[in-house]
Order: C-alpha cells, then sequence, then structure tokens
C-alpha cells in the first residue's frame, strides 16, 4: 500500500510503499529513524509508535534530534 510520508525537520516529502499493516515503527526503521528521533503523527494526530498505517496514510515526522 502507499502512504505519504513528511520528514518536517528535512523538508522532505515521500511518497512510500509499505507492506499491508505495517506500524509508524516499521517506517521509522526501515528509514533509519529511531523513536527518540523522531514524533510521529498521521493525519495531524500524534499516534503511538504501534499505530497500524492505512493506505494513503500522511506520516509527519517531526524531528526531534
Amino acid at each position: 500500500m502507499k502512504i505519504q510520508v513528511w520528514i518536517e525537520r528535512e523538508n522532505k516529502k515521500m511518497n512510500m510503499e509499505v507492506k499491508d499493516n505495517s506500524t509508524v515503527f516499521d517506517v521509522f526503521k526501515s528509514l533509519g529513524i529511531t523513536m527518540s528521533e523522531g514524533i510521529p503523527k498521521v493525519n495531524g494526530k500524534f499516534v503511538p509508535q504501534d499505530y497500524v498505517l492505512k493506505e494513503n496514510d500522511g506520516l509527519e515526522i517531526k524531528k526531534v534530534k
């Protein structure tokens, strides 16, 4: 499935192909970002790392380091 990812501090937007039932943690891991480096938001709401992404979700990563 496809999701959109925006890394705030790097001002980087991209479309990403991820497996169905991928979690926020899976996406962070594939981007090489640890959970302590970024705060995840999906469609404008803060979410836990085990939040399961849906098709066309917008994942915003606010980098803190």
